[in-house]
């Protein structure tokens, strides 16, 4: 089936016009694209693998959304916006965000390429690696929505500190998933003369690209600290 085909069994929802509207609807795409790879890969190392592929449809479908309400944005938002930010700054934090979803979709579909059986020693670094990078997605929301009421009047010194706070989460969060990250890499090495190479490459890569996740929630974290602090 064509791509241009494969996301139409949903009526789309009416697209917001106001620029933070906009920011949070294509943010809510982007934390559902997230949630539904996290399910994804707990089907995915029970070896679930009919079903662990149609969330990845789900994700993508989601990632898709995103990028028509980005899409929407860009073409729309005006070049003067009477909020305390850019034009400019408004769409590189959504940029940063859009590639949240991207990387999830491309954690999705790495994992759509191979069944591959994780072996069970896995299985909790595994869970402890995608819960620590889903919570600093779910912790950039808070930021996010704080960062929504900061829009509507100035940025305060006292708002303005409590949401470099909301980012310090964030960052604890990609840090933690970092840790994790390099000690199931290195469980997966241990694999090696057990496993086939192909296997190891696999689960490697599939951590990898993970990463990137958490990475990119903190990227947006950090340019709403920038954007306050001018």
């Amino acid at each position: 089936m064509p791509p241009s085909h494969r996301f139409k069994a949903d009526a789309p929802e009416p697209m917001p016009e106001a620029p933070y509207e906009m920011l949070m609807a294509h943010f809510d795409r982007v934390l559902r694209s997230v949630d539904k790879m996290a399910e994804m890969v707990d089907l995915y190392l029970g070896g679930e693998f009919d079903a662990a592929a149609k969330l990845s449809a789900t994700v993508s479908r989601h990632e898709h959304e995103a990028d028509d309400i980005k899409t929407h944005m860009r073409r729309t938002m005006p070049r003067l916006i009477f909020m305390p930010i850019s034009r400019q700054d408004m769409l590189d934090l959504l940029t940063e965000n859009e590639r949240i979803a991207d990387t999830a979709q491309d954690v999705a579909q790495i994992l759509d390429l191979r069944q591959t059986k994780v072996p069970k020693s896995l299985h909790p670094l595994v869970r402890k690696y995608v819960e620590h990078v889903v919570q600093s997605v779910k912790a950039l929301e808070v930021m996010m929505q704080h960062f929504g009421t900061l829009l509507e009047g100035s940025f305060s010194k006292g708002e303005s500190q409590k949401l470099m706070e909301l980012g310090l989460r964030v960052h604890e969060h990609e840090y933690e998933a970092d840790g994790v990250n390099k000690a199931a890499a290195r469980a997966v090495y241990a694999l090696e003369g057990k496993e086939s190479a192909v296997t190891i490459f696999h689960m490697l890569r599939f951590l990898d690209v993970l990463d990137g996740v958490a990475d990119h929630a903190e990227n947006a974290s950090l340019k709403m600290v920038v954007v306050v602090s001018k």
